[in-house]
């Protein structure tokens, strides 16, 4: 214990106060990152969850996240009986390097890679909002959760797509505690501002953050979509991937695809659990998605977010979002008026347990205002398109044998 107090007072050597911090991780914050449950052995795995942030005496520009990916708290048995693919729970340990003191963009990095975008102070994944499929529908709304609002991908990883009670229960009309840390070492917290008002999207910037009355930015997780972070404010560390940490992850293109671009994703005309599985590591789910989606090579999307690791400029890579304007997607994000209920939370007070999902102690407010859609523009993209031509053919065909 003493040498973790150390590493936290060496960090405040290096970043100053955490009134003088424009972004980064307070002690508060760091000392957040541990197993919900230490005791807890997964039921899937057998194994117990393990979080870390290390390499505050290190003498370099980063801080090092690890986590064996496995849950410290409730979840499901996976598979689950009622569904139709064979997924299941494995240990992903993945290690990252992010910045001591992040460094903000002047123009954000708007193509966030899909997948990975952060870690829980639990320790469990966090990947962007949408599942990968046409028309980039919210994971939220489409995919089934457990009770923690995590699930593993196909290759096994478990992940949030938004917030979770597990991992952070707030008290109502009280400050969020932070939730996670995103890639770029901004620190991304609960819904509630320093004031204890519930934030949803429209008090954020576009990379759904925003700077608190002590002059911090940080990103916030709300309950309207896209839920979390939807670029990255801050520049990316050059060393991000720890290739060198044993429990390392292995470095990948960072590909941008939805909300911009779905045009690699299997076209779901009438699967409604349809998802991008060629790649799993499970032979007998690879199977199953070769047959319902053909055997092929997933292409690189006409939106990929380039970061030169090696041409940085000081401790960060330079990274560029690239635009192809001959691909328009079949559809479009847009503003309506509804009402919809914002993040459950724990009357001060109460003990509310660990979730809030089916929890009468819970209180979740219901807010009128105007949220985010996801609309199929019934006149554009292909599947539009090939439908309309194919009726063409076929009337056609009927006037010359007519």
């Amino acid at each position: 214990m003493l040498s973790d107090v150390m590493s936290v007072l060496l960090i405040l050597g290096l970043v100053g106060s955490a009134q003088s911090v424009s972004s980064g991780l307070t002690v508060a914050d760091l000392y957040a990152f541990k197993p919900i449950d230490r005791d807890r052995v997964e039921q899937n795995t057998g194994l117990k969850g393990e979080v870390s942030i290390t390499g505050a005496s290190n003498g370099k520009s980063y801080l090092t996240v690890y986590t064996n990916g496995i849950p410290s708290h409730d979840n499901f048995k996976w598979p689950r009986g009622d569904e139709d693919r064979p997924i299941h729970l494995k240990e992903t340990k993945a290690a990252f390097n992010i910045p001591k003191v992040p460094k903000l963009r002047d123009n954000p990095i708007m193509c966030v890679p899909f997948g990975i975008v952060g870690v829980a102070t639990g320790g469990v994944l966090i990947y962007n909002a949408y599942t990968p499929r046409k028309d980039c529908p919210i994971a939220l709304q489409v995919e089934a959760f457990d009770m923690c609002y995590g699930h593993p991908d196909p290759g096994g990883a478990y992940h949030y797509h938004s917030h979770s009670t597990c991992n952070s229960m707030d008290v109502c009309g009280e400050p969020s505690t932070i939730f996670g840390v995103a890639l770029d070492g901004i620190p991304i917290y609960g819904p509630f501002d320093e004031n204890g008002k519930q934030l949803v999207q429209e008090d954020l910037d576009i990379c759904g953050g925003r700077v608190d009355k002590e002059g911090r930015y940080k990103y916030h997780i709300t309950g309207d979509p896209p839920y979390l972070l939807n670029c990255f404010r801050g520049e990316l560390h050059k060393d991000l991937w720890n290739t060198d940490h044993p429990k390392g992850w292995k470095p990948f293109e960072m590909d941008c695809t939805c909300p911009f671009d779905d045009s690699s994703f299997p076209a779901c005309f009438e699967d409604p659990w349809c998802e991008d599985e060629t790649d799993s590591d499970d032979p007998a789910v690879r199977a199953a998605a070769e047959k319902a989606f053909g055997a092929r090579v997933r292409g690189l999307p006409n939106k990929p977010l380039t970061c030169d690791w090696n041409n940085t400029v000081g401790d960060f890579a330079t990274c560029t979002d690239k635009v192809n304007t001959s691909y328009t997607p079949s559809f479009k994000q847009v503003k309506e008026q509804s009402t919809i209920s914002l993040i459950p939370c724990c009357p001060k007070g109460k003990d509310c347990g660990a979730s809030c999902v089916n929890n009468t102690k819970c209180y979740t407010e219901q807010r009128t205002g105007s949220y985010m859609v996801t609309r199929i523009l019934s006149s554009g993209g292909a599947r539009a398109g090939a439908h309309i031509m194919g009726l063409v053919v076929v009337l056609l065909m009927l006037l010359v044998l007519w």
